[in-house]
Protein backbone atom coordinates (compact mmCIF):
# COMPACT_ATOMS: atom_id res chain seq x y z
CA UNK A 1 0.00 0.00 0.00
CA UNK A 2 2.61 2.28 1.03
CA UNK A 3 4.50 1.92 -2.94
CA UNK A 4 0.66 3.13 -4.00
CA UNK A 5 0.66 6.17 -2.01
CA UNK A 6 3.93 6.86 -2.76
CA UNK A 7 2.30 6.63 -6.75
CA UNK A 8 -0.30 8.65 -6.16
CA UNK A 9 1.65 11.57 -4.02
CA UNK A 10 4.16 11.78 -6.60
CA UNK A 11 1.57 11.79 -9.42
CA UNK A 12 -0.58 14.63 -7.48
CA UNK A 13 2.80 16.68 -7.16
CA UNK A 14 3.42 16.43 -11.09
CA UNK A 15 0.12 17.57 -11.86
CA UNK A 16 0.03 20.51 -9.38
CA UNK A 17 3.02 21.99 -10.45
CA UNK A 18 1.41 23.26 -13.43
CA UNK A 19 -2.46 23.67 -12.36
CA UNK A 20 -3.44 25.92 -15.34
CA UNK A 21 -1.69 23.38 -18.29
CA UNK A 22 -3.68 20.73 -19.69
CA UNK A 23 -2.42 17.32 -17.94
CA UNK A 24 -2.71 13.93 -19.52
CA UNK A 25 -2.60 10.93 -17.28
CA UNK A 26 -1.88 7.78 -19.49
CA UNK A 27 -3.44 4.41 -17.82
CA UNK A 28 -3.64 1.21 -18.66
CA UNK A 29 -7.38 1.82 -18.73
CA UNK A 30 -9.38 4.59 -18.66
CA UNK A 31 -11.29 3.32 -15.62
CA UNK A 32 -8.11 2.81 -13.38
CA UNK A 33 -7.26 6.41 -14.23
CA UNK A 34 -10.23 7.54 -13.15
CA UNK A 35 -9.70 5.99 -9.88
CA UNK A 36 -6.30 7.37 -9.34
CA UNK A 37 -8.06 11.40 -9.97
CA UNK A 38 -10.78 10.34 -7.21
CA UNK A 39 -7.65 9.05 -4.71
CA UNK A 40 -6.04 11.90 -5.26
CA UNK A 41 -8.92 14.27 -4.46
CA UNK A 42 -9.82 12.45 -1.81
CA UNK A 43 -6.65 11.87 -0.13
CA UNK A 44 -4.55 15.70 -0.92
CA UNK A 45 -7.75 18.22 -2.66
CA UNK A 46 -8.94 18.80 -6.17
CA UNK A 47 -6.75 19.28 -9.48
CA UNK A 48 -7.98 20.70 -12.33
CA UNK A 49 -6.71 20.48 -16.46
CA UNK A 50 -6.37 16.70 -16.06
CA UNK A 51 -7.65 14.03 -18.51
CA UNK A 52 -7.31 10.57 -18.26
CA UNK A 53 -6.33 8.89 -21.53
CA UNK A 54 -5.23 5.17 -22.53
CA UNK A 55 -2.40 3.39 -24.74
CA UNK A 56 -4.16 1.78 -27.80
CA UNK A 57 -2.26 -0.93 -29.17
CA UNK A 58 -2.56 -1.43 -33.27
CA UNK A 59 -2.80 -4.65 -34.02
CA UNK A 60 0.35 -5.54 -37.10
CA UNK A 61 -1.29 -6.16 -40.49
Amino acid sequence: MKSEATFLGRLYDAIRKEPFRRKIVIAPSYMEGQSWLMRICRAFGPVMNVEVHTVQCQGLV
